[in-house]
């Protein structure tokens, strides 16, 4: 009886061993129909309904990116204008309040290539995001534009659609077949507890995966040629940015120039002018101005040139400005306010 019984356990860790692995076998194969897709192809594959599970970078001074803390589930949508799609807006599911994202119209988002898109980045940080096999990710990207698998810092992983899920049979409900070209050690001992996501990542030949992105849309843009509507499509984009930034710039002309704000600035005038010291240099050298002694904060003011400074405190001038120069008192508070001080 107890050889039963150790068969049983035995034949019931092989089931559960072999779930796991139908299990990600059928994760993966729902992802593995979106290599070398366009990041808005992949969002639009997606549909704006796609849950994604949100993997933090577990160490920052390691070499390649492993999974670490589990952050918000996000919905993430695709931005079109005029069916031209334009960026992205994540939100979390949970609260429905936004997160992240780019867009080329009203923020610093930029696709890396029009229509062969590989990632959005920031026009001036090093933030980006790629879509690789149906999840998104974020990189800190250099000005060469490389997707690097050391620089990957989050993971938004797409979750299975229900339809994949495993019956209590251990029979996979889907027929679709799965693919382990970028995926190692499937099914090892530890792993049934985490969630399909988390396994998918800890599974990823992270190295490969990003590398042969890189390399196959890099490849893909460069040999692409611009159609009449891919130039069309650029155009109406620079278009929609233009028509936004005017957009805000008559919005925030019209609160600069309401008489609420006319009258807002007229009253910090008067106030200003009361407390405030014009101070001229006329020595043939750059001198600094502080109300510090230690010339802790200053004001840079060149030969022969002036700039206000506030008249309550004691000035000093300086012919430096490190802290700790020599200082040289010209003012003395309360003196002179609403008139003016010359360094000679």
């Amino acid at each position: 009886m107890p050889q039963l019984c150790g068969i049983f356990v035995l034949y019931k860790t092989y089931l559960q061993m072999k779930t796991i692995k139908i299990t990600l076998l059928a994760f993966l194969s729902t992802l593995s129909c979106y290599a070398q897709q366009t990041f808005y192809e992949q969002l639009k594959a997606n549909g704006n309904d796609a849950i994604y599970c949100t993997y933090y970078r577990y160490n920052a001074t390691s070499e390649v990116y492993t999974p670490g803390e589990k952050g918000a589930e996000v919905n993430i949508k695709l931005i079109e204008i005029k069916g031209i799609p334009i960026g992205f807006k994540a939100f979390d599911v949970q609260t429905g309040k936004y997160l992240f994202g780019f867009d080329e119209v009203q923020n610093y988002g930029r696709a890396d290539h029009y229509p062969i898109t590989k990632m959005m980045k920031h026009k001036y940080d090093t933030e980006a995001y790629a879509m690789i096999d149906g999840s998104m990710y974020k990189f800190s990207v250099d000005k060469d534009h490389i997707l690097k698998p050391v620089s990957l810092w989050e993971a938004y992983v797409l979750k299975r659609p229900e339809s994949m899920k495993v019956d209590n049979n251990g029979k996979k409900k889907s027929k679709k077949k799965g693919f382990l070209k970028r995926v190692k050690n499937i099914g090892k001992a530890g792993s049934m507890s985490s969630s399909p996501e988390k396994k998918y990542l800890r599974n990823l030949d992270i190295k490969t995966l990003v590398n042969d992105y890189e390399k196959s849309m890099r490849a893909k843009q460069q040999s692409y040629k611009l159609s009449s509507k891919d130039k069309l499509n650029i155009a109406a984009i620079q278009k929609f940015r233009k028509e936004g930034k005017d957009f805000v710039k008559r919005y925030n002309d019209s609160i600069y120039n309401s008489p609420k704000e006319v009258e807002n600035r007229r009253k910090w005038a008067r106030i200003n002018a009361g407390t405030s010291l014009s101070v001229t240099n006329n020595k043939k050298t750059t001198v600094w101005i502080s109300s510090s002694i230690d010339n802790f904060s200053n004001t840079k003011i060149n030969a022969g040139g002036q700039a206000n400074a506030d008249c309550r405190s004691d000035l000093y001038y300086f012919f430096s400005d490190k802290k700790g120069a020599k200082a040289y008192q010209f003012y003395s508070a309360n003196s002179s306010c609403g008139s003016s001080a010359t360094i000679n």
